[in-house]
């Protein structure tokens, strides 16, 4: 008989803050925590469960190792049942979850205990010359998230850091954490600068496209799309590489912002799949710069074009396909129906080499049914052939059904 799994209760602590009420509380009490009562929701006995599986990535105490076993019996699950830990990083929990259903399937088990704990505060660990490894339990105010992690630990005089070695030593420095804490956070931005001349080094107000396509911002090479934002005194404010059509619209308009992304993000004639640049600052100045602008190197500080009315949105790819497909040399006809479709035209592109070549443009507008037909040929076989459209943030493309049909007349060349 074919077994279903069924989830009878789910629970989780709080997500605490830094030094907040969690801080001293180790991973396998709050393993125990969550299980004693989600089994209490389930109407479930300890001694009725048949497997345990939790995550844990963070090991802050020997006792973390086996931490299913500790949890679950500190719980009240019996010493009967089997207990696993294990380590997916960001997707242990998940897994957890995957392995205890997985259980439950092949009948090892009719009732399975599934989760995962950590406490990033409660270790922090230190290997390096002359110093053994070391368990510390981290304080309010002793965390400092910036490359000056990376320098102080590399040079041990640098204390005034407040992180790496120094929390080694009995009187731990101040650090960028309790900065912002004090007078108000007056003197958090020097922290802030030093953290990021340490990520971007100088200058940052140039901006190219190097050979491997990569966007250029001082030491750091980032692949487009990305959305840089300058505040009025040409200091870097963020840099997105996310959801970057979403942050261009949103962003604080009294800053300068430079959006680099294919030519084809920004317009509606563009069917060459080179790179574009679109800078637009607080005096409603705009300026579109090209592939061999780019390539040579702009800066962001230049004056801009003067333009009237709100900023422009951009789009952003957005992929119809999975994964690559081999195809072969030939002429196709790209079939789509979309239940779900922009109101106005948009570009479709079949690309390939890691999404890097752009082998097909077209633009186009869907039907009253939703259908959308693009043809396109191939002069050579292709590894990866991928499907993608562009459209801005707020708009949505649902697609029902996907053909690539072979047409009978072949490529010229």
């Amino acid at each position: 008989m074919a077994r279903s799994v069924i989830i009878a209760a789910a629970v989780r602590t709080a997500v605490g803050d830094f030094g907040g009420a969690l801080a001293g509380v180790p991973p396998c009490d709050l393993g125990a925590t969550v299980i004693r009562a989600a089994l209490a929701r389930a109407g479930v006995a300890g001694g009725e469960v048949g497997q345990v599986v939790m995550g844990n990535v963070i090991h802050t105490a020997p006792e973390d190792m086996y931490l299913s076993r500790v949890a679950a019996l500190r719980a009240g699950v019996a010493q009967t049942a089997p207990a696993l830990t294990l380590n997916r990083l960001c997707g242990s929990g998940l897994q957890a979850v995957v392995t205890a259903a997985e259980q439950i399937l092949l009948g090892h088990a009719d009732i399975a205990v599934a989760g995962g704990a950590e406490s990033i505060e409660n270790l922090l660990l230190f290997l390096g010359d002359d110093i053994a490894p070391q368990q510390l339990s981290a304080a309010a105010g002793t965390t400092l998230d910036s490359g000056a992690t990376l320098l102080s630990l590399l040079d041990p005089n640098l204390k005034t850091m407040g992180f790496g070695r120094s929390l080694i030593d009995t009187q731990r420095a101040p650090s960028a954490s309790v900065a912002t804490q004090r007078d108000g956070g007056r003197d958090y931005p020097q922290y802030l600068a030093f953290a990021r001349s340490l990520w971007l080094g100088e200058p940052t107000r140039e901006l190219k496209i190097d050979g491997d396509d990569q966007v250029v911002v001082g030491l750091q090479h980032v692949q487009p799309p990305v959305l840089l934002e300058y505040d009025k005194d040409w200091g870097l404010k963020s840099v997105y590489l996310e959801n970057t059509s979403r942050q261009f619209d949103d962003a604080n308009p009294d800053n300068t912002l430079a959006y680099v992304d294919r030519c084809t993000a920004f317009e509606d004639g563009s069917a060459d799949g080179d790179w574009c640049a679109l800078l637009v600052n607080r005096d409603n100045g705009i300026k579109l710069y090209r592939d061999n602008d780019l390539r040579g190197g702009i800066a962001v500080d230049a004056p801009l074009d003067a333009f009237q009315g709100p900023r422009p949105s951009v789009r952003q790819a957005h992929m119809i396909t999975q994964k690559g497909r081999r195809t072969r040399a030939g002429q196709y006809m790209l079939q789509l129906v979309a239940s779900t479709r922009p109101d106005r035209g948009f570009w479709i592109e079949a690309v390939s080499s890691q999404r890097k070549v752009v082998l097909a443009q077209q633009w186009v507008q869907p039907d009253a049914n939703g259908k959308i037909n693009v043809s396109f040929g191939l002069d050579h076989e292709v590894d990866d052939l991928e499907i993608r459209a562009w459209l801005n943030h707020a708009e949505k493309l649902a697609v029902d059904t996907f053909a690539l049909v072979p047409s009978r007349s072949r490529p010229r060349g």
